[in-house]
């Protein structure tokens, strides 16, 4: 499996646009008015072998990870609903240490600090500004 990994994230990067600190899925010239926008790509769900359209964020933490979709956890102890976060508040980036699975709550407290531009260390790890 570490192969199929390995070969899941050459290509994400083959397909992405290093911007500052960000590796930007997905970055061509038609897609340049779309930057606010999620990036999509197929990814396998390996427990009934056939894939599936998922935010490409979400693909790139698992494919850091080596996780399969059926393996990345749903929600948290608490029972809240568990995200892949963007640390830098950037849709597309897909670079391993912008990247962190939290509860939907604090994903949530992140956008209060995109929108001040400043991390207000209410969660942790810190936003990426």
């Amino acid at each position: 499996m570490a192969a199929f990994f390995e070969s899941l994230r050459q290509k994400m990067v083959l397909k992405s646009k290093q911007d500052g600190g960000c590796l930007l899925w997905g970055v061509a010239p038609e897609e340049a008015g779309k930057m606010n926008t999620y990036g999509r790509m197929r990814f396998p769900v390996y427990s009934d072998k056939r894939s599936k359209i998922f935010r490409a964020h979400r693909v790139a933490y698992m494919a850091w990870h080596e996780l399969f979709p059926e393996h990345v956890p749903e929600k948290s102890d608490t029972g809240e609903q568990l995200d892949v976060s963007h640390l830098c508040h950037r849709k597309r980036c897909i670079q391993e240490k912008h990247l962190v699975l939290e509860r939907h709550s604090t994903n949530n407290q992140r956008k209060i600090c995109d929108g001040q531009g400043w991390c207000s260390g209410a969660h942790q790890p810190a936003c990426i500004l």
